[in-house]
This record gives structure tokens, sequence and C-alpha cells, in this order.
């Protein structure tokens, strides 16, 4: 997990790796996890997609049930400098 979150910045749009992202990682996994069953990386990057997919998905659920907070598919959360300090009060709370 350490790894996949340093190297996000080779990830493609989306969110996905690219297999020359995957292979050494595997490798490495394979070498430490004898008793695993081995996935290929595309299972790996499928897997990780519907991760990324789910996390996503709950935090736009639980920010449209937010009062003060606005969110439709055409404007999305509708983010812009003049609405910047509910935002900052936002991740406060939630993080």
């Amino acid at each position: 997990v350490q790894e996949l979150k340093a190297n996000l910045v080779v990830a493609a749009d989306g969110g996905t790796f690219k297999k020359s992202f995957w292979a050494p990682l595997l490798k490495q996994f394979a070498e430490t996890h004898t008793a695993s069953a081995f996935k290929g990386w595309e299972a790996c990057n499928s897997k990780w997609q519907r991760a990324c997919a789910d996390s996503i998905h709950k935090n736009i659920k639980t920010l449209s049930q937010q009062s003060g907070f606005h969110w439709d598919n055409e404007h999305s959360a509708a983010i812009s400098i003049a609405n910047e300090a509910v935002w900052h009060e936002y991740i406060k709370y939630v993080h």
C-alpha cells in the first residue's frame, strides 16, 4: 500500500497504474508472500480501481447529505474560490 501511495504520480487517468508499475511490485510481493495465490497486474489494477471508486462514491454521498453543500452530476461540488472557507472547515471536520 505504501508503494501505491508513493507512486500515485505514475498513475494514468482515473487512478489506474500501468503494467510497468505493477511488475516490480508483484515480483516483490511474490518473493515475500509465497503462501498466497499469485495475482496478475490486471487483477491488482482492477481491485485498485474498485477501491478508488468505492471511496469516491462514499465521499460524494457523505458530502451531498451535508447541510450547506451541493452536488449535481453537471457541476459536481461547485468548488470555487467563493466558497473556499466552507471547504476548509469541512476538511477540518472530516479529518
